[in-house]
């Protein structure tokens, strides 16, 4: 592998005019300006190194096919070239014979040739120089500007500063525990732990020096440790072991303040942090920061902000409320209470109305699978698209958008279930219910169902598996964020429904083939949740119609006053 220096990250267009390009995401300002549809960017990180072996032993068979013949003695010298180029090995050995009888002035005498040495066995890589192009090649998209002057050996210089050598370390941890994970190879694994020991260590002391505290390197480093715990999940206890490197990260916002939104790279974390810390505040039910709320804000107004960007700040806001109806919902899991119910009716519709100012340019093609068609993920591992239907998106960052939207959704619904089925076995309920009870009811259900489905068919597209597609994305990074949107989309419907057994089989077959463990402690998980809709389907098993689910549903004002006009 040779080091091509650092190729640049401009769009395709404005490399070709030669002007500087400000990188903006999915469009660039200039091409925006002028009405062009911008071409978009390169893998910074698949043009950083050349793979050279083949080209070297071609050389070598050219050589040998040009008279030389191998020397009697030979002994191993290292060259260097006059252009300062790397020290290369090489065997120094006899002349032929006919070159030892060719005299000059001085006689017969024993020349020497050059010929490029091949080692007899295949070049093994350094287990660290491999884990850190595996990053590069596999997350590079993350943090593209950061990891730049990282040292590809996996060994920062003494002389590096404690941001770089804790980012160095960070990324090493990572590539290895994906490597290990993926060739279940207990040494690399016992390896990328003592690189996260050592990432640890340097992310402390670059944390204890102000300075450096706020680089976006000591960010990076801290959103990596958070991946790592990703990466090596193994047991459901340890779901939510990222979220203390999580916290660790937002303690950092305050000190790198609104100018970190002003950098490309700074904005990356931030958005990478940002999407890290609402999943975490789902998973643990705790309040969304309003520091990131209010830096979203400042987003939004950044010249250049992309539409997803907005409708990004916009669903932001919207999963902060979620959070808060969670905690008010904990602490109502078996208690009736119409004043969460109202408000989860009201987030709802306000998600509902934010689909509707979606631009066209963001919206996806529903694609009907031919008969049989499956997708590969790796060797013999495929998975089917689920009921024959799959989505096909403009670029990689919308179905990220569409499934936080749609997750939002399905998560507000599930809180208006659990309090309508509490309605269902209170003592002063009517049995049967009412038409208007029983249509909310089915309206919900069928709802989050139809959000579910819609998650699941954007999988093969941000799994990369749809053939000669651009716009995909092909690393692991694009598709560990297909993993909480999944799970969420399983349990709707719970254990043993088509829809959570197909779930489970493409977290299993994706975790183990992109050695991503904790797909598959999510897969486990799936088999000891609770249906959101089960109660749902026994009503309607008992001969009810489902009324009308697809359409606008008005709720009546008066229908919780049929039920339980105080509440619990």
């Amino acid at each position: 592998m040779v080091y091509c220096g650092r190729p640049s990250a401009g769009c395709e267009a404005c490399r070709e005019r030669r002007v500087k390009c400000d990188q903006t995401r999915p469009a660039c300002i200039r091409c925006t300006r002028i009405k062009r549809a911008c071409p978009g960017y390169r893998d910074i990180s698949s043009l950083l190194f050349r793979d050279e072996s083949q080209s070297t032993a071609r050389k070598a068979k050219v050589a040998a096919s040009s008279g030389l013949n191998s020397p009697s003695t030979s002994s191993l010298v290292p060259q260097r070239s006059g252009t300062g180029s790397p020290i290369s090995l090489f065997y120094a050995g006899d002349t032929t014979d006919e070159a030892e009888s060719s005299s000059d002035t001085s006689g017969s005498r024993r020349d020497q040739v050059i010929v490029p040495f091949i080692p007899p066995n295949p070049f093994k890589l350094d287990e660290k120089y491999k884990a850190t192009c595996f990053f590069f090649d596999s997350f590079a998209w993350i943090y593209s500007g950061v990891i730049q002057k990282c040292d590809p050996s996996g060994d920062p210089s003494p002389n590096s500063p404690l941001a770089e050598k804790a980012l160095t370390k960070a990324i090493t941890s990572v590539g290895m525990a994906n490597i290990s994970s993926i060739q279940r190879s207990q040494p690399l694994r016992m390896a990328a732990w003592r690189e996260y020991a050592e990432a640890l260590k340097w992310t402390n002391a670059a944390i204890s020096d102000r300075e450096q505290a706020a680089e976006d390197a000591t960010l990076a480093s801290i959103l990596c440790l958070s991946m790592f715990e990703i990466i090596t999940c193994k047991k459901p206890e340890s779901m939510t072991d990222f979220i203390k490197h999580t916290n660790g990260a937002l303690a950092l916002l305050a000190l790198r303040g609104e100018s970190q939104l002003q950098r490309q790279e700074g904005l990356q974390l931030f958005l990478a942090l940002r999407s890290e810390v609402m999943i975490s505040c789902i998973l643990k039910r705790y309040p969304y920061p309003p520091a990131l709320i209010t830096l979203s804000e400042k987003v939004v107004k950044l010249p250049g902000a992309t539409i997803s960007t907005k409708i990004g700040y916009q669903l932001t806001c919207l999963m902060a409320e979620v959070c808060d109806l969670r905690i008010c919902h904990e602490n109502n899991l078996k208690t009736i209470n119409t004043d969460l119910l109202s408000r989860s009716f009201a987030l709802d519709s306000r998600a509902e109305a934010l689909e509707s100012t979606f631009p066209p340019d963001t919206m996806y093609e529903t694609v009907a699978a031919m008969p049989g068609q499956s997708f590969q993920v790796k060797d013999s591992r495929r998975i089917l698209p689920l009921d024959q239907w799959y989505h096909i998106y403009p670029n990689w960052i919308l179905p990220n958008m569409w499934n936080n939207y749609r997750y939002c959704r399905i998560l507000v619904n599930e809180i208006i279930l659990n309090q309508l089925e509490l309605m269902t076995t209170h003592p002063d309920a009517d049995d049967p219910p009412t038409q208007d009870f029983k249509n909310i009811c089915y309206r919900s259900c069928n709802l989050t169902r139809k959000l579910a489905h819609d998650i699941c068919a954007a999988v093969p597209y941000m799994l990369g598996l749809i053939d000669d597609h651009k716009g995909q994305t092909k690393s692991a990074a694009g598709k560990m964020t297909i993993l909480f949107p999944l799970y969420i989309a399983a349990n709707v419907d719970g254990p043993g429904s088509p829809m959570c057994v197909w779930a489970q089989d493409c977290l299993t077959k994706f975790g183990r083939a992109l050695g991503i463990d904790q797909a598959l402690i999510l897969a486990d998980l799936l088999s000891r949740e609770n249906s959101m809709t089960g109660f749902v389907d026994a009503m309607h098993g008992r001969g009810d119609s489902p009324g009308d689910a697809e359409g606008q549903f008005n709720v009546p004002s008066n229908v919780f006053n049929q039920f339980y006009v105080h509440g619990a």
